[in-house]
């Protein structure tokens, strides 16, 4: 998965959460928080962390490093059959929320579509603005049932 520059830090006492329909429902995949850290003379990123443990990084937001080089994306696993979902949204819930069901706050959607075997792909945008782009996800679908993107 991939996010732009778009994409900045939830609001206070807010996170980011990852879902797929599934089956006509909607499947938490990852909470994640996005922190912006000092790389020191005055270089900046935007890092990608799980939520519930902002030890573990899951990767950083598109943007340029340093020495300036492209940097960006982010990949985690799930343990769940993710062949059958047909789309990926965002959504911004509360901290401390532990309800498996998303919140009417939904930031970016795309719709999934098989691109080539064994993967689906789709470009996510803001549900405000369908032609802002917010990132892209790549579904990989491998033999031994374990997903990630």
């Amino acid at each position: 998965m991939t996010l732009t520059d778009n994409n900045g830090a939830a609001p206070e006492g807010r996170h980011y959460e990852v879902f797929a329909i599934i089956n006509g429902g909607a499947v938490s995949l990852i909470k994640f928080d996005i922190r912006l850290t000092s790389l020191g003379g005055g270089a900046f990123q935007k890092q990608v962390l799980n939520h519930l443990n902002n030890d573990h990084q899951l990767g950083v937001v598109d943007g340029f490093g340093s020495p300036p080089r492209p940097v960006g994306g982010l990949r985690f696993y799930v343990p769940i059959d993710l062949s059958p979902a047909t789309e990926l949204f965002i959504s911004l819930e509360d901290d401390g929320d532990t309800d498996p069901v998303p919140s009417t706050d939904v930031v970016m959607d795309c719709k999934l579509e098989a691109i080539t075997r064994g993967t689906l792909n789709c470009l996510l945008t803001s549900t405000d603005d369908k032609d802002v782009v917010m990132g892209s996800v790549s579904l990989v679908l491998p033999d031994d049932g374990i997903n990630s993107f």
